[in-house]
């Protein structure tokens, strides 16, 4: 076990005084705690303070996590919830430009903290996910306690997403997927701690067998573009669309990352479900479509007819017909570990 201090920032600005921090500092709460966390899994916290050059003293500035608003119907939804109460960006009431407003003034703040060599980790404020959060909780949506709690949460898994300044609109989508593939993460760790009673030992294993699995699927469907579907007896598909280079998936870790626990959460309930691979490598004519069973905490190959019972059973029809061409559809190839005695670590 380890120890982490990681400050949360609360994005509440208003007025016009200028200060060290581009602008005034009436409504800004920093607040940090040291909590004991998991190798690994980043620790976060809350405790009233201001950070290194804003006004903890001496020594380096500690890291700052910051909840922001993604688009402009979250906005009006988190005003409904009592935030942003009273203007707090300048407006009266929800109008078009109000967001707009909202991230200029954000944005220049975190350019200020990175600015003065505060780490900045952002993480998206979603309305129903932060009124769950309070409800659970027991705490008030449109107090600031709430906001630097929901910031700072440490049951959101994976590594933090770090703000290097750049334009705050541009790099909203890359944070709404990263978003969503931390929170996908930390579910399915949770479906995979469920079913292996909490045993961490398990759940190691069990997460590398997956990325086992995954790494043979990158050799076997070889140089190209997929699109991965995993449909579990229980839960939600898991997708993963990405290329393979030199043997490898050339997508962001965090997007793997998901998928590779979405795996290992369907290989440990040892239900039913499929796995789907639809390729595009040219110059086929249209996708090539793949598929293996779930079946006892194996990934088995389909042939040909049972690719196609489960694509038409597929929510969605994730890994269905794509522009190019007609489906063709083959029989999956083996994988490492298909043999089960039943004595496996993780079971």
């Amino acid at each position: 076990m380890t120890e982490r201090r990681l400050s949360v920032a609360l994005c509440m600005f208003d007025g016009d005084r200028p200060d060290h921090l581009g602008g005034s500092r009436k409504g800004v709460m920093i607040m940090t705690r040291t909590v004991r966390a998991v190798p690994r899994e980043p620790a976060v916290g809350v405790l009233f303070g201001l950070p290194g050059p804003f006004g903890h003293g001496g020594g380096a500035a500690q890291p700052v996590a910051v909840a922001v608003v993604a688009d402009p119907v979250d906005y009006r939804a988190l005003r409904g919830l009592g935030l942003f109460a009273g203007g707090e960006f300048g407006g009266e009431g929800f109008r078009g430009g109000e967001f707009g407003r909202y991230l200029r003034r954000t944005e220049r703040r975190l350019r200020a903290m990175t600015a003065e060599g505060v780490e900045v980790h952002l993480r998206v404020l979603e309305p129903t996910d932060y009124a769950d959060f309070c409800a659970v909780r027991g705490l008030v949506p449109g107090e600031a306690s709430a906001r630097v709690a929901y910031a700072g949460d440490p049951e959101l898994a994976g590594e933090p997403f770090v703000y290097r300044g750049e334009p705050l609109a541009e790099l909203l989508p890359e944070l709404v997927e990263d978003h969503l593939a931390r929170v996908r993460i930390s579910l399915a760790r949770e479906r995979l701690r469920q079913a292996l009673g909490g045993a961490a030992g398990s759940v190691a294993r069990i997460l590398e067998r997956a990325g086992v699995l995954l790494r043979a699927l990158a050799a076997g469907l070889g140089e190209g573009c997929h699109r991965l579907s995993l449909v579990p007896g229980e839960g939600e598909t898991a997708v993963l669309a990405a290329c393979v280079e030199r043997g490898c998936w050339a997508a962001g870790p965090r997007l793997v990352a998901a998928f590779q626990t979405a795996l290992a959460a369907g290989l440990a309930a040892r239900g039913g479900g499929e796995l789907l691979a639809r390729s595009e490598r040219p110059p086929a004519r249209g996708p090539t479509v793949r598929g293996w069973a779930l079946d006892a905490g194996r990934l088995l190959p389909l042939d040909a007819g049972g690719v196609r019972v489960a694509l038409a059973r597929l929510p969605n029809r994730a890994a269905g017909p794509a522009a190019g061409g007609p489906i063709r559809v083959r029989p999956g190839f083996p994988l490492p570990g298909a043999s089960w005695s039943g004595n496996e670590p993780w079971a």
